[in-house]
């Protein structure tokens, strides 16, 4: 059922689906890169919505052993850079 709703852009669902599913099979390694692509593309949506600290924190939940670590470190340095400038704007 996660597949399906991930095929559909629902992040949200995909990642409760197989955070069950992972609870049963909590050292399948497909599944968790699943889980990760998951927080990835919900990060992605927060910074698309502004929403710049839910997107940290999703990125953040990518583990360093992950293929897709790396992108995620890339796009906390830029909120890291962007909740800056706002915080220099605003004094």
């Amino acid at each position: 059922m996660g597949d399906l709703y991930f095929l559909m852009k629902n992040y949200d669902s995909a990642l409760i689906e197989n955070e069950k599913v992972r609870e049963e099979y909590p050292d399948e390694k497909r599944l968790k890169l699943k889980i990760s692509v998951c927080n990835f593309n919900r990060g992605v949506n927060f910074v698309k919505s502004r929403k710049y600290r839910e997107a940290k924190a999703e990125f953040g939940k990518i583990d360093e052993d992950d293929p897709i670590y790396t992108k995620a470190k890339k796009k906390i340095r830029k909120i890291n850079k962007i909740l800056k400038d706002v915080e220099s704007m605003g004094s």
